[in-house]
């Protein structure tokens, strides 16, 4: 081979690889390093990572227009008789420490407030607009126990420590952890970029929404790699981006214990 063969080849192979590249950049998120994007290869869990240690860092401006921060980070499975769970801890300045759980199918994830309530489809697939799913629906995501409910033992706001399966978990009980509230129909409205108060950008960034009892909507923007990067309850049809209560995601990543 000719050493002027060997450079043309080597141009077409690197103006190539640029080319790959740059077609895949539509669905990039723009702010974020890459060592903080999750490992999840599960589809569904793309928009949710559920790998142990990731942490979400939360600023929530609540109806009395005072911000706080509010950390969120992924925690152990835990096997039980049916099926595994996974631990969401939260950290809140305003209602302390607590414990979500949520599990996940090849297509759909769902949240429990404690082990062994009903579970809350919160994500399905496809997010396609117009897309809908009931977050209450009868599904064949159950867990059976043979101990006494959670709900039966907590003191609010206490921790508590369970033997389950010869381990000991401890459990923080204060409220519902997860901000979807509302009706019980979700609806994917769109996907497009989202700039947040701080500056961050996301190219792409699913929104779904809940309506209230009322008039109102409540709105849920959910980013592939990253997760809930924002979520307004209270907000009217024609202002989605504010409401009663706004939180924007602030720092993601993988956090040690």
């Amino acid at each position: 081979m000719t050493l002027t063969r060997f450079v043309g080849i080597a141009i077409a192979l690197a103006i190539l690889i640029i080319v790959g590249l740059t077609s895949c950049s539509d669905d990039s998120v723009t702010v974020a390093p890459t060592d903080n994007v999750t490992t999840t290869t599960s589809a569904v869990m793309t928009y949710f990572p559920l790998d142990e240690g990731y942490t979400s860092i939360y600023s929530i401006k609540g109806t009395d227009g005072i911000s706080r921060t509010v950390t969120f980070r992924v925690g152990d499975e835990i096997s039980t008789l049916d099926g595994t769970v996974i631990e969401w801890i939260s950290n809140d300045p305003k209602t302390g420490l607590d414990t979500g759980f949520f599990q996940v199918t090849s297509t759909a994830i769902y949240y429990r407030e404690n082990i062994t309530s009903a579970p809350e489809k919160i994500l399905q697939l496809p997010l396609s607009p117009g897309q809908t799913w009931d977050r209450f629906e009868d599904s064949d995501v159950k867990i059976t126990t043979d101990f006494k409910s959670f709900d039966d033992v907590l003191i609010e706001g206490a921790k508590t420590d369970y033997v389950l399966d010869t381990t000991v978990i401890s459990i923080y009980a204060t409220y519902k952890n997860l901000p979807i509230i509302g009706e019980a129909i979700m609806t994917v409205e769109e996907a497009g970029p989202l700039q947040l108060t701080n500056g961050d950008y996301y190219t792409a960034a699913y929104r779904i929404s809940t309506e209230t009892a009322g008039v109102l909507t409540n709105y849920y923007w959910f980013v592939p790699g990253v997760g809930l990067v924002k979520y307004v309850t209270g907000a009217t049809d024609d202002n989605p981006a504010n409401g009663d209560v706004v939180g924007e995601l602030m720092e993601y990543g993988f956090q040690p214990q």
